[in-house]
């Protein structure tokens, strides 16, 4: 089971409309048991997870054609820093993912990912999957806050 709300369904359609080819390469940051990096190798991309420092990757400059936070940015130290990185390790037009939980309006999530130097491709509100995800595990999604996907272009 995905750690985040919508799944691998939400996974699946932030890869399509992020417009990446079979065999690109993605990394997903934060990806706890790996299912979404899986998930992704099994459709033909060259996925690698890591569970480490968001702040602070090993990889080298320009090495991705995409970066992935999936409900990882809010609870990084330095969201700033990790966007920072995600950029320093992505191909020149490599694309940005993240799908996330906010609080208030998604405007501020918006605005760190541009203050990064990110163009916004695409946004969509996927707050029901938060609502969903909370029930399913037995806890209340609190009022005022939402779930966002995001795919930007370095």
């Amino acid at each position: 089971m995905t750690r985040h709300p919508g799944g691998l369904r939400l996974t699946e359609r932030a890869v399509r409309l992020a417009e990446l080819q079979s065999g690109a390469k993605i990394l997903d940051v934060g990806c706890g048991d790996g299912d979404s990096a899986e998930f992704l190798r099994a459709r033909g991309f060259a996925a690698v997870g890591i569970a480490e420092n968001a702040e602070n990757l090993p990889f080298a400059d320009a090495e991705f054609d995409c970066v992935m936070f999936e409900c990882v940015l809010s609870v990084v130290d330095d969201a700033p820093r990790a966007l920072s990185e995600a950029r320093r390790v992505l191909a020149p037009n490599g694309k940005l993912i993240v799908s996330d939980v906010f609080a208030g309006d998604a405007g501020a999530l918006r605005r760190s990912m541009e203050g990064a130097g990110f163009a916004v491709l695409h946004e969509e509100d996927h707050t029901p999957a938060l609502v969903t995800y909370a029930a399913e595990r037995g806890f209340a999604a609190g009022k005022g806050h939402g779930y966002v996907l995001f795919v930007c272009r370095k």
